[in-house]
């Protein structure tokens, strides 16, 4: 199952992939060049499903870059910054380029480094630019790891539980074929905006 984290440069995007996958946290990283990737296996509804998460820089040289990238993802997570607001004015342009991909795939929103005291973007802010969008918000920190593992097994659960998900040959394997998914689904505030 592939996963994109979408968001500006410097929000964390990589910490909080890094938290998920490894549990550990780096006060000092690289900004994403191109694109990274990671895997982790986890079971949600009794499922297996390992998890492609594809990092994508948010750097707006790479921003035609990172939309192929968008491709084939059954979901993503958009992120900003509660403490810039530029990163959370600039949510419905990353939301914009997902939809110039026409695949159906679950969306939600998340809030990282809800950990610093000079936070500028609230959590009502939050939920209300989320509910804007028939997303789900979550409010994240990489560094304690607050909501990461919540965040990421909503999104697969989400993704696991739409319509058309089918077991092949009784083997308990899964295949995910979103390009046919009830098109109802998504504009019925699943988490689904593309």
């Amino acid at each position: 199952m592939k996963l994109i984290m979408i968001g500006e440069s410097s929000v964390g995007k990589t910490c909080c992939m890094n938290r998920f996958v490894s549990d550990q946290f780096s006060e000092v990283t690289k900004s994403t060049v191109g694109v990274g990737m990671v895997s982790k296996e986890i079971e949600v509804n009794g499922i297996k499903v390992k998890l492609q998460i594809w990092d994508t820089a948010g750097q707006e040289r790479f921003a035609t870059l990172s939309s192929n990238y968008f491709r084939n993802a059954m979901g993503g997570v958009i992120m900003f910054d509660v403490s810039n607001r530029q990163s959370f004015e600039n949510i419905s342009n990353w939301i914009d380029a997902c939809n110039k991909i026409e695949e159906k795939r679950v969306l939600v929103l998340a809030g990282n480094k809800v950990d610093l005291s000079e936070r500028v973007i609230t959590k009502e802010e939050g939920e209300a630019r989320a509910k804007e969008f028939g997303l789900k918000y979550f409010e994240v920190s990489a560094k304690t790891g607050a909501g990461i593992n919540e965040m990421f097994e909503t999104l697969t659960k989400e993704i696991v539980t739409l319509p058309k998900v089918e077991a092949q040959n009784n083997n308990e394997e899964v295949s995910i074929n979103l390009a046919s998914v009830d098109k109802e689904t998504s504009k019925k505030g699943k988490g689904g905006c593309c």
